[in-house]
């Protein structure tokens, strides 16, 4: 998800690993080990691993890091890191902590985004892991939801963001979970009607980190879909954090296909956890499957604070390259 750091399980996506010579089997260390290292930019680093890269040229694929992420070479400054995105070849940006910003710098953020001819695929409009918001039906929290939906379809239009997710919240254990099924319908939907008439899609994002998260409302994905299918607007959309769904035990490329009609967002996880041993993720058999469903939307790259040093910058930027020159590049 946005800003919050997914644990390694160690267990592989939907069980099984194909093991072929051909194929293109990354787990977290070797998705970052890919490319050279040593370099004194990204794009250096791409040009040396490649020999066939500038910083001219942008992705095939509509990558969107996590702003903030290539801090040691961009420095702190989000418009700074914008321009860097923009001149390393990255179309897009993701988040986290957009909602906290000042005003005027998201009002500048969203200037820079359009100069630079890029956009922000994802920020973080609703997350609540201590109430029951959704799920309670009660008064007040409503009320509060409501209040914070507005407040972040004031800070989309301030960036031109056209989307947002929502965690909602907690269960409620004293209610029977059909009536907090009910209770959550009625709110996302709500919600949704509120996103739809701003041109802003809702993207209901389901968290299951174990035992520790068990009492969140929207652990499952396909749970997550069979809201969005009842609730039945574009507006309202499922997104899909790929490591987190590995490691919860799904074969991912599987699970695209099948929440294929309400997919909205997809994220690669927590690349900086992707230097640990953890799951596998087969990267062609996945890029393979969003094209298949017709997908033509952002890639997320959520590394937050965890990404330490140029050389992890460096090994980021070399991955996708790898990817872009290998085949698994598709121009959008």
């Amino acid at each position: 998800m946005l800003g919050f750091a997914a644990k390694a399980s160690g267990r592989p996506a939907g069980g099984k690993t194909t093991g072929g010579k051909n194929d293109l089997m990354l787990n977290r260390r070797e998705f970052l080990e890919i490319g050279s290292a040593g370099a004194l930019s990204l794009a250096a680093a791409a040009t040396a691993s490649r020999g066939n890269w500038s910083p001219s040229r942008r992705f095939s694929r509509n990558y969107a890091p996590q702003l903030g992420m290539f801090r040691h070479h961009a420095g702190s400054e989000p418009l700074d890191q914008i321009r860097f995105l923009a001149d390393d070849g990255f179309r897009s940006i993701e988040d986290t902590g957009l909602r906290a910003k000042r005003p005027a710098l998201q009002r500048q953020i969203g200037r820079e985004l359009t100069r630079r001819g890029m956009s922000l695929a994802c920020f973080t409009g609703i997350v609540d892991f201590g109430r029951a918001t959704f799920a309670s039906g009660r008064p007040d929290l409503r009320l509060e939801v409501m209040r914070q939906l507005q407040f972040a379809t004031e800070v989309a239009d301030r960036v031109g963001g056209r989307a947002l997710s929502v965690v909602p919240g907690q269960r409620d254990a004293s209610l029977d979970l059909r009536e907090q099924r009910r209770n959550a319908i009625e709110l996302v939907s709500q919600c949704s009607d509120l996103c739809a008439r701003r041109g802003i899609v809702l993207l209901l994002e389901p968290i299951d980190h174990g035992v520790g998260s068990s009492r969140l409302f929207l652990r499952s994905a396909r749970q997550a879909a069979a809201l969005c299918r009842v609730v039945k607007t574009p507006s309202c959309r499922l997104l899909i954090d790929v490591s987190q769904q590995a490691m919860a035990g799904e074969d991912v490329p599987k699970l695209l296909e099948d929440v294929s009609d309400v997919l909205g967002h997809v994220q690669l996880g927590n690349v900086a956890g992707w230097k640990k041993r953890g799951t596998a993720i087969e990267i062609p058999r996945l890029l393979a499957t969003l094209d298949a469903i017709g997908y033509r939307g952002a890639l997320g790259l959520d590394c937050g604070a965890a990404l330490a040093g140029k050389a992890r910058e460096r090994d980021v930027i070399a991955a996708c390259v790898d990817l872009d020159r290998s085949g698994q590049g598709r121009m959008a």
